[in-house]
């Protein structure tokens, strides 16, 4: 369990079920454990532990298009331009092709964020 509201303290229980969940091969779950881990990471500002378990993430769920969004999110922040639009480009493909209207206007938001930082600080 955890104690109090401590961000490594939720990433080591997440890794704890990660490996779990690796040693079984259960896709699902290593997916959903790695998107919260990414998540917890990215809120602390551990940028390159995020991305790399959103990596694993979308290695177990590639269809899951709010993996891909968030990843994007992640690079960006890195100043990772060209993989953040890259990663936009596929949570907008996915969402198009699961008719996910929301989800599709939320990565061409996100890609146009990348394109505004572009033309105001250059490129990747």
């Amino acid at each position: 369990m955890l104690a109090g509201n401590d961000p490594a303290e939720a990433v080591r229980v997440l890794e704890e079920g990660l490996r779990a969940a690796r040693e079984r091969g259960a896709a699902s779950a290593i997916a959903a454990l790695a998107k919260n881990a990414a998540a917890v990471c990215y809120t602390v500002g551990s940028l390159e532990l995020s991305a790399r378990y959103y990596e694993e993430a979308q290695a177990s769920s590639p269809s899951d298009a709010t993996l891909w969004l968030a990843s994007g999110d992640a690079r960006l922040a890195m100043g990772q331009k060209d993989s953040a639009k890259h990663d936009y480009a596929q949570a907008l493909a996915l969402a198009r092709q699961s008719d996910d209207s929301e989800m599709a206007d939320l990565a061409e938001v996100a890609a146009a964020k990348v394109d505004g930082h572009e033309s105001s600080h250059g490129s990747e």
